[in-house]
């Protein structure tokens, strides 16, 4: 088993992580789940159109609840709200909305 943090274990991450990869895969990003050897997983997410829109994700303790969070180290929402981090990370990384 991987580290915990406030009593989760990193690995129960994955899922969540996989679930987000596979639901902006279907939205055009290039998107993999990354697991160094003693780092917790990340998802990183590349707009396929702009490849200078990029983003790594991870998953964390918000309050009591695993959730999604920004490389900058903001939530962006609990796990179990998948389709509104969905929506969140597209509008992100979404070429039209970065150039105004």
């Amino acid at each position: 088993m991987g580290t915990t943090t406030a009593g989760m274990n990193i690995s129960d991450a994955l899922p969540y992580l996989d679930e987000l990869r596979q639901k902006l895969s279907d939205r055009g990003f290039t998107a993999r789940v990354v697991q160094a050897r003693e780092s917790p997983p990340f998802l990183r997410v590349v707009n396929a159109e702009a490849g200078q829109l990029a983003e790594d994700i991870t998953c964390a303790p918000w309050g009591d609840e695993l959730s999604f969070w920004w490389s900058w180290n903001a939530p962006i929402c609990p796990v179990r709200h998948l389709e509104s981090a969905t929506e969140r990370v597209t509008y992100v990384l979404n070429a039209k909305t970065a150039t105004g």
